[in-house]
C-alpha cells in the first residue's frame, strides 16, 4: 500500500461538476490526480487547503467535527473513495483556517498535528491461505527485503510528465504478496568454539527464505526434519512448485561468477500468489485446491532488475510473470488500461488495476523509485472486494 499523507495544497484546478449545481471538483495534485468534490465556492483559485488522501484515518474528534459542521459520516475515521452525484470523489480538502491555529504555506506537512493515520486491513483469515504448522513467524533477517512501497499514480501524476520514459503497464493481480531469494545470514556473536569451527568448516554465508508481505516464514527444526511445512504452509508450497530455491540460486551463482571479486549479492524475487480462496471472487481460472504465482519484480544485489531483465529470466526459468497491457512512450491514457474486464477461461473478472514503470529503473524525488499503481474505480467501489491492493 502507498504512504499516506495531510499536506498543504495550493487550489490550481477547479471544474465544475457535471451533475450539481451545487458543487464542483478539486483536482490537488492536477491533471490525472485525485479529484475532491466540494461544496460551490468552498474554494477559489490559489486557495490553500488541506487535503487529506484516500486510505486515511482522522481521529474521532475530527470526524465528529465534520459530521457537525457538514454532515459528512465517515465510518470508523477511515476515509475512502465514494461516487457523489455519479462522480469519483478520493479524499477530503478543508479550510486550514477550520483545523490549524497557525499560518501555513504549500507543501506543510499537518498529518501528524492532525493525528491522520494511514488504514491498516484487518488480518486475513482464508482456507487457502494456510500457514502456522511448523513455521516460526518470528525470524528476523534485515536482509531479507520487505517489497518497496509502490505508490498511486494519482499522488504524484506529473512524475511520468516530467521525465518522460518509456513505459510498460502490467496487470495489478488481486492474489496475496509473496517474496523468496537466497540473502546473506543476519549477523550474531559467535562462541569461541564456532570460531574455531569456523576455519575449518566453510558454510554458505547465505540461505534461502521464503515470506509474505512483512512476516519470514521460518521453518522450524521439526518442521525441517520432517519436511510438512512444503504442504501446510501457502507460501513454501509456491516456492517448491516453481522449484524458486533452485532459480534464486542459479541467478545468485550467475552473478557471483560475473563478479568473483565480490560475495555473493542478495537475489530476491517478487510475485503475487493467486489461486481458489486466496481473493474472494477472483480464482483466475485456476483449479480448486491450486495456487499459482504472477512474478512482477525480482531484486539483485539490492537494486531492482530493469523489467526487461524480469521478463527474460521469468522466460528462463519458465515462471508465470504478470501480463503486459502496454508497452511504449508514457501518456495519459495509458492509465485507462486500469478499467478493464479480463476474462480466464471464461470468467469475467474485473481489474484490480495497472502497475505502470519505466522500463529503464529510474528515481524521482517525489516517489523515490518510478512505479505506480493505478486502481480501477469500478475495484474501488465494489465493497466486496478486499482492502489488500
Amino acid at each position: 500500500m502507498s504512504t499516506i499523507e495531510a499536506k498543504i495544497i495550493k487550489i490550481t484546478n477547479i471544474k465544475s461538476h457535471p451533475n450539481a449545481d451545487k458543487l464542483e471538483i478539486v483536482l490537488p495534485n492536477g491533471e490525472g490526480g485525485f479529484e475532491c468534490v466540494v461544496g460551490l465556492g468552498q474554494f477559489s483559485e490559489n486557495d490553500l487547503a488541506i487535503y487529506i488522501m484516500p486510505d486515511s484515518v482522522i481521529t474521532e474528534e475530527m470526524s465528529a467535527t465534520l459530521m457537525e459542521r457538514s454532515k459528512i459520516q465517515i465510518k470508523n475515521g477511515r476515509i475512502r473513495p465514494i461516487k457523489i452525484r455519479n462522480i469519483l470523489s478520493e479524499g477530503l480538502c478543508l479550510n486550514p483556517e477550520e483545523w490549524l491555529n497557525h499560518p501555513v504555506q504549500e507543501d506543510d506537512d499537518v498529518t501528524e498535528e492532525l493525528g491522520i493515520t494511514k488504514y491498516e486491513p484487518p488480518p486475513r483469515s482464508s482456507s487457502s491461505l494456510r500457514s502456522g504448522k511448523g513455521i516460526n513467524f518470528n525470524y528476523k533477517n534485515e536482509n531479507f527485503k520487505e517489497y518497496y512501497c509502490v505508490e498511486k499514480f494519482k499522488k504524484c501524476p506529473k512524475v511520468l510528465a516530467e521525465l518522460n520514459p518509456e513505459v510498460v503497464a502490467t496487470i495489478k493481480y488481486h492474489g496475496t504478496n509473496f517474496r523468496c531469494g537466497w540473502v546473506k545470514k543476519p549477523e550474531y556473536k559467535k562462541t569461541w568454539w564456532q570460531k574455531f569451527i569456523s576455519l575449518f568448516v566453510k558454510k554458505n554465508p547465505q540461505e534461502f527464505l521464503v515470506g509474505s508481505h512483512n512476516k519470514i516464514k521460518f521453518p522450524t527444526k521439526d518442521a525441517l526434519k520432517n519436511g510438512d511445512y512444503y504442504n501446510t504452509d501457502t507460501w513454501w508450497r509456491a516456492a517448491k512448485k516453481y522449484d524458486l530455491e533452485s532459480v534464486t540460486k542459479q541467478i545468485v551463482d550467475h552473478e557471483a561468477m560475473l563478479h568473483p571479486d565480490k560475495d555473493p549479492p542478495n537475489v530476491m524475487l517478487f510475485a503475487e500468489v493467486v489461486g481458489p480462496g486466496i481473493q474472494k471472487g477472483y480464482d483466475y481460472g485456476i483449479s480448486a485446491g491450486e495456487i499459482e504465482i504472477r512474478v512482477f519484480d525480482i531484486m539483485i544485489g539490492g537494486n531492482y532488475a530493469d523489467w526487461d531483465t524480469v521478463v527474460h529470466l521469468c522466460n528462463c526459468f519458465n515462471l508465470p510473470v504478470v501480463d503486459e497491457v502496454y508497452r511504449g512512450p508514457w501518456h495519459l491514457d495509458v492509465t485507462k488500461k486500469a478499467a478493464a474486464i479480463d476474462i480466464y477461461n471464461g470468467k469475467k473478472y474485473v481489474r484490480e488495476g495497472v502497475v505502470i514503470r519505466s522500463i529503464k529503473e529510474a528515481w524521482h524525488p517525489k516517489c523515490g523509485r518510478v512505479i505506480f499503481k493505478y486502481l480501477n474505480e469500478a475495484y474501488l467501489l465494489d465493497k466486496t472486494n478486499s482492502d489488500y491492493h
